[in-house]
């Protein structure tokens, strides 16, 4: 059977690791890169990622969050 769906549970606060975990890069890769490197390779076409909404913030009039 093929997957043609994923859902990533990616919003959290980070207390206890101290800072957002999604935006730490692990051999040069953030969590959010290594996800759709597989999604891709496994080509499943449809992802949707959870983010906490605490995180949005305005850049250059845009609404930006540090993992999209």
């Amino acid at each position: 059977m093929k997957i043609n769906h994923a859902v990533v549970l990616a919003a959290g606060a980070s207390s206890r690791f101290g800072k957002n975990k999604l935006e730490v890069k692990i051999h040069g890769k953030t969590l959010p890169q290594y996800i759709m490197d597989f999604c891709i390779a496994n080509e499943i076409q449809n992802v949707y990622i959870t983010i906490s909404k605490s995180n949005f913030y305005i850049e250059d009039n845009k609404i930006c969050h540090p993992i999209i």
